[in-house]
């Protein structure tokens, strides 16, 4: 247990300072972008920037997580087990931070302008409890997601590895002749889809998402895990 906290602690450190700079870059930004509209004197301000921004950090992260962080933890006899759930609960604890980063951010941005973030402008809701479980599970999936391919091209040849890159052009490249054929009643039904697990049915509820959101990162954790068990040192 010792292990995995102290790994944990080691994934949340090696990120520190890259985390620093990414919220100091983008508060200097909202601080620009306040003082403008200040002096244009249109106190409205919308942004996606700090929820999509965010996200990818955590992606990207999520992808520097494996590789040398592997090697460097198996010459201290560390098992792929306890490795695993430590990049995880790691992973896991980034998301919560900046989550809690970025609701004390939006809201506090809300006193000074008439300010919405990426989950207002989707769900036109205010209430941060929901800000917080949506941004949280979402930035979760997306270093669930991260995790997952960067262990699957570490496993991989370069011939695989060539034909996972490749597949998803070829899926979307079939889809649309597909598409123009049936009068694009496939991209329809994958839209209606999309709206049914983002809680667009019946007005907006963020939770649903939440779910999927869950969901989709237990896959990818699982699938992560079964990749793990056998990999080998490359160096």
């Amino acid at each position: 247990m010792n292990n995995i906290l102290n790994i944990s602690r080691y994934v949340l450190t090696d990120h520190r300072k890259a985390l620093i700079i990414f919220y100091s870059i983008y508060i200097s930004i909202a601080v620009f972008s306040s003082t403008m509209i200040f002096i244009i004197g249109d106190r409205s301000l919308n942004s996606w920037g700090l929820g999509i921004s965010s996200a990818i950090f955590l992606f990207i992260a999520a992808l520097n997580s494996f590789g040398e962080n592997y090697a460097f933890m198996q010459s201290f006899n560390i098992s792929r087990r306890t490795f695993y759930v430590s990049i995880v609960i790691g992973l896991i604890g980034l998301a919560l931070i900046m989550s809690i980063i970025n609701v004390v951010f939006t809201n506090t941005f809300k006193l000074i302008e008439s300010y919405q973030g990426l989950f207002e402008q989707i769900y036109t809701k205010t209430f941060f409890i929901d800000d917080f479980f949506w941004i949280f599970s979402l930035l979760i999936c997306v270093s669930s997601l991260g995790f997952f391919i960067t262990l699957l091209y570490y496993r991989c040849n370069k011939v695989m590895k060539f034909v996972i890159s490749i597949v998803p052009v070829l899926v979307g490249m079939f889809i649309s002749i597909i598409d123009n054929i049936t009068n694009v009643a496939i991209w329809n039904n994958i839209w209606d889809f999309i709206i049914r697990i983002f809680g667009f049915t019946n007005g907006s509820n963020p939770y649903t998402a939440v779910i999927t959101f869950i969901i989709c990162s237990a896959i990818c954790f699982g699938l992560s895990f079964l990749l793990i068990r056998r990999a080998t040192i490359k160096l």
